[in-house]
């Protein structure tokens, strides 16, 4: 064998297995931007849920930056289909709640308020696959469901007037990875405009070191949704006891709600059961954020 075999074999045996690392490394921490082809599995929200309403923060300049963050174009909420699909189940549910909340009369049982929910939403489905189902159908339906389940007898007024009062608000979905190295280098700013709004309690240190805010974020993977409960009679936000992107303790969620009201603590212990029956993971901290248990890109951080 010649010098300069000898040679290659010997960079091959040093770096290949450096080089295998790196492969590997990169395949399973990918930041990825898209081509036009594979924009295909990220939809606009409101395709699937189409009275959702977006109040997308970052895309304006009311949030903890006090700026419009860089790769927000809109008030448009980007997600995987695969989250958009599960959140399509979760408008169903929420259709249902506030007619089983009735029904039940009782705050204090949220688990069986949404597995009646989600059994009634499941009854609609498999019956409109038969036959159409107009409003009187559905409230008839809902009306015997209920009955069955909770012996209370509610007359058709009642369940109409409470029946799909309640929709998702967004805050935020798909998040680039050029915006969450813009919340990096806020941090590193002297700039506090919005502390009084978002962080009273808090130094800009704190906030990164109690990972409020970090150096990555899984809404860049796209199947993490931050969002609360509207009322569609009222038009107004249901009162989850703290602001959306608020550092501090009055964000996490606490199950026996310490920090909130009973009223507080029933709408997002609702929201959150929603969200998880509809295969979405709570994040303990930030009573407003999901992700998708069975998220399509679990290790690639998009930048599109």
């Amino acid at each position: 064998m010649n010098r300069s075999a000898i040679f290659s074999k010997k960079i091959f045996k040093y770096f290949g297995s450096a080089v295998f690392i790196l492969i590997f490394f990169t395949l399973h921490t990918n930041i990825s931007s898209f081509d036009k082809n594979e924009t295909v599995s990220f939809v606009d929200l409101k395709n699937f849920v189409g009275d959702a309403i977006c109040e997308i923060r970052y895309a304006t300049p009311y949030n903890f930056t006090g700026k419009v963050v860089p790769g927000y174009g809109g008030n448009v909420a980007r997600i995987t289909k695969d989250a958009a699909i599960a959140m399509k189940e979760a408008r169903e549910i929420l259709r249902y709640v506030e007619c089983v909340h009735l029904a039940l009369n009782d705050k204090n049982n949220e688990e069986k308020i949404i597995n009646i929910s989600a059994d009634i939403a499941k009854e609609v489905k498999n019956r409109s696959l038969d036959s159409d189902l107009n409003k009187n159908d559905i409230i008839n339906l809902i009306k015997e469901k209920l009955y069955k389940e909770t012996g209370n007898l509610l007359d058709f007024k009642s369940i109409d007037e409470s029946y799909n009062i309640y929709t998702f608000k967004i805050f935020d979905a798909y998040r680039p990875v050029k915006a969450v190295k813009h919340f990096m280098k806020w941090a590193k700013s002297t700039d506090t405009s919005m502390s009084r709004t978002f962080y009273p309690s808090k130094s800009k240190n704190q906030v990164i070191e109690e990972g409020y805010v970090a150096k990555r974020s899984g809404h860049s993977r796209g199947s993490t949704v931050d969002l609360t409960l509207f009322n569609l009679v009222t038009g107004k936000d249901l009162d989850m006891g703290g602001p959306f992107d608020y550092f501090g303790e009055i964000s996490n969620y606490d199950k026996n709600g310490k920090n909130v009201s009973e009223t507080q603590q029933y709408n997002r212990t609702i929201l959150r059961l929603v969200m998880e029956k509809s295969g979405f993971i709570p994040l303990e901290c930030e009573w407003w954020h999901f992700t998708l248990k069975n998220e399509p890109y679990p290790n690639t951080y998009f930048d599109f």
